[in-house]
């Protein structure tokens, strides 16, 4: 899981072939899920939501932004509240219980 993951793929792929290894995990994007459940109004430009911006839209706190510590614990709890509001009814004619593979799923069709 991460926040506009393509980031942390690109860097992950780069070492891993160093290291003669695929990297093929499914990721979980909580930007990619803002986007798909319409929270990404705030990103101009087609550029990817700022985590602070999320956070704030969702009424979380911003945890020691820029630093790698506080942005995985404010990840952490964006991630808690997408996939809280990825299954609430009114999202799909039918809500579907959400699972990990659902928010894959999710996070790859909205993925930049």
């Amino acid at each position: 899981m991460a926040h506009a993951a393509w980031i942390e793929r690109a860097f992950l792929t780069r070492l891993l072939r160093q290291a003669g290894v695929r990297f093929a995990a499914p990721v979980i994007d909580t930007a990619a899920l803002a986007r798909a459940l319409g929270y990404a109004q705030g990103s101009r430009h087609g550029r990817e939501p700022s985590l602070e911006l999320l956070a704030r839209q969702l009424s979380l706190p911003v945890y020691a932004p820029h630093h790698a510590l506080g942005d995985a614990v404010t990840t952490a709890a964006v991630f808690l509240v997408m996939a809280t509001k990825a299954g609430k009814p009114g999202r799909q004619a039918e809500a579907r219980p959400v699972t990990a593979r659902s928010l894959v799923a999710l996070s790859a069709m909205n993925a930049y």
